[in-house]
């Protein structure tokens, strides 16, 4: 299976800016975040999905790649998971 970036979103916090990247591999939705080129957490955020129905239920009326930018940029915000020189 081929890995397509499909979103990619910035933002500013503590004066840094990060970088989120999401990838889709078949039905799966992975998302990295960045700092200045360098992955800032060191796992991957994924969801898997199998139809539109999925989506609603699970996340409401946003898409899951909208919601993975959503708690990866909470995480950041929070200190959660960020590499000591991050």
């Amino acid at each position: 299976m081929s890995k397509m970036e499909i979103v990619t979103r910035g933002f500013d916090h503590n004066d840094k800016h990060y970088v989120i990247k999401v990838f889709q591999v078949g039905n799966k939705y992975i998302a990295v975040p960045y700092l200045n080129g360098r992955v800032a957490i060191p796992y991957p955020y994924s969801v898997e999905v199998g139809n539109t129905d999925d989506w609603v239920f699970n996340y409401g009326n946003k898409p899951p790649c909208v919601r993975l930018l959503e708690i990866v940029a909470l995480d950041i915000k929070e200190g959660n998971g960020l590499k000591k020189d991050a």
